[in-house]
């Protein structure tokens, strides 16, 4: 018997012992998000027994804590929860937490949570300095301030969806008034708007004479550059491997009577390109530069024994002399770029005689930014003819190969591999022979297997440089976009693959070439997954995809059906 009844208090101690174990506090959600005027709501869990429980409210960041009443208004409380009733905007950063209790004085107090509240009302945004004239075919960017912290910013474009930033890069393709908008949106369901009209006025008929101007240029379209009054300057289209990409400083400069350099005479108008935002030595565009009959006239009368340029439209023989020398860097005359020079020889069908504009565009893919004069002669003779450039991958390393078929002044060859942010890095000098007018071969090994990209860099004796085409081996990797499954009514996944971390911009154009999404990316390295829902509010029809950074552009085919 006396067994038995220690046997009984031993069972009631312990039972007092379990009994008396703090209750554990289990946060479901950190914070508490609420609407100014609404109900916002602390949730938990716990586990064992909860006897009862009081929560705490601190308003100067946890430096003090009062016990909140239980059920008096605005609160109301049950076990698990903490409602706030018509939360004012005053309660904003509040904290909260809660203690449970397990009979006696075994308890468990909560971490401190916080009330955010958002004002019913957003902040209205406020365009900084906006261009309300423009010229058809600019590119122009509009920037907003205002705004309160957690509003979401939307622009209203025409022919555009999907923009969320203060910042808008708009494209202007036609004439006329264009009515832009940009609202702060909150999660409380109300919106802010501010308008502006936009007048976009149509180019002159009379080509630029000397100006400079600041425009932005978009992937996949071409920005018409104009001076202050509409008079057409160029054309710039990203493209090629690293499209240019952001602002572009354009000046068009007509020189009073033809200068010469190194004896060669070029044309009295020429122009200076300067990107802001991407490598001005290694983006890539398409360039349309405007002439005047006037250019080329005065050019002939003092061009001594070098070919005619074009004396009128149908002059093919004229057309076929028309050169090209870009240098390099930034400057004024032939004499003061510093960056290496290099011959580019238009194809002789982009060489185009405009009858309505009544004047010459003369198209022609770029690598790296600079000046440009035109002649009927090298103003800087190139320090090598490459013939050829190609390469392969073998067990040994990726073997490259290139050919000379002239070499004048030639130092060395320069071979350089991009690294993994696409930069273009010296890899090893090959000796050149030189002089010489017949084919030489030339080979240089890597012995660091696996996919890379090589370009050469051609240097003469002075200095001069020109650089080669890209060689992709071993499946380099390159930017890329998937819509899956395509055709489809709604596309299950929309993917942008990457080479490396950066920023880039997603387009979606229909056949007509109007802008339908514009919408800035932040990309890491492989696959990015994409909300593919903006896909599925187009129409039925054909639609253009597009992904483009400093350095790379893609485009697909998307059949919505």
């Amino acid at each position: 018997m006396r067994r038995s009844l220690l046997l009984s208090i031993l069972s009631l101690l312990l039972a007092g012992a379990a009994s008396a174990q703090a209750p554990v506090v289990n946060m479901v959600d950190f914070n508490a998000m609420g609407c100014e005027g609404g109900s916002s709501y602390f949730v938990y869990s716990y586990s064992g027994t909860v006897t009862s429980w009081v929560w705490e409210e601190s308003s100067d960041g946890a430096t003090s804590w009062h016990i909140i009443p239980n059920n008096t208004p605005p609160y109301r409380s049950s076990l698990g929860y903490l409602a706030i009733d018509n939360t004012p905007l005053s309660m904003n950063h509040y904290l909260y937490r809660v203690t449970l209790y397990n009979g006696g004085a075994a308890s468990n107090t909560s971490r401190a949570m916080g009330l955010l509240v958002a004002q019913t009302a957003p902040g209205t945004p406020t365009f900084v300095n906006p261009a309300t004239d423009v010229c058809v075919g600019e590119s122009v960017v509009f920037t907003i301030q205002g705004g309160l912290a957690g509003d979401s910013i939307y622009w209203n474009i025409p022919s555009t969806y999907g923009l969320e930033d203060t910042v808008a890069g708009i494209h202007f393709p036609n004439t006329g008034p264009q009515n832009i908008s940009a609202t702060a949106a909150n999660g409380c369901g109300s919106a802010s708007t501010t308008p502006i009209s936009v007048t976009v006025h149509p180019v002159q008929a009379t080509t630029s004479g000397d100006a400079c101007n600041n425009l932005y240029t978009e992937a996949g379209t071409t920005t018409t550059f104009s001076d202050a009054s509409c008079n057409p300057m160029l054309g710039i289209l990203p493209s090629g491997t690293k499209p240019v990409f952001g602002t572009i400083q354009s000046c068009v400069t007509v020189d009073g009577s033809v200068q010469s350099f190194n004896g060669v005479p070029y044309v009295p108008r020429h122009y200076s390109l300067v990107p802001a935002l991407t490598d001005p030595t290694q983006s890539t565009a398409t360039v349309t530069l405007y002439f005047t009959q006037g250019d080329f006239d005065a050019y002939n009368l003092a061009r001594g024994s070098n070919p005619a340029l074009p004396t009128g439209s149908s002059d093919a023989a004229g057309k076929a002399n028309l050169k090209i020398t870009q240098f390099h860097g930034t400057g004024t005359t032939p004499d003061t770029y510093v960056g290496g020079s290099g011959d580019i020889d238009p194809d002789d069908n982009n060489i185009v005689w405009n009858s309505t504009a009544s004047r010459w565009e003369v198209t022609f893919d770029i690598v790296g930014f600079s000046g440009f004069f035109v002649s009927s002669g090298s103003l800087v003779p190139l320090p090598v003819t490459l013939a050829d450039f190609s390469g392969v991958v073998t067990p040994a390393g990726n073997e490259l190969h290139w050919a000379t078929a002239m070499e004048e002044n030639t130092a060395y060859f320069e071979v350089q591999k991009a690294g993994a942010d696409g930069v273009f890095k010296d890899l090893a000098k090959v000796a050149a022979a030189g002089d010489s007018h017949q084919l030489l071969q030339y080979s240089y090994v890597d012995a660091a297997t696996g996919a890379a990209s090589y370009r050469l860099q051609m240097v003469d004796i002075d200095g001069k440089t020109t650089y080669s085409r890209v060689v992709a081996l071993g499946g380099a990797s390159v930017l890329g976009v998937r819509v899956s499954p395509n055709p489809s009514h709604q596309p299950q996944s929309l993917v942008v693959s990457s080479p490396s971390v950066g920023s880039a911009v997603l387009t979606v154009t229909d056949m007509g070439g109007r802008k339908l999404l514009v919408q800035k990316l932040s990309l890491q390295k492989g696959d990015n997954f994409l909300n593919p829902s903006v896909l599925g509010v187009l129409p039925q029809g054909i639609y253009m995809i597009g992904v483009a950074t400093d350095r790379q552009q893609q485009t697909i085919k998307f059949i919505r059906e």
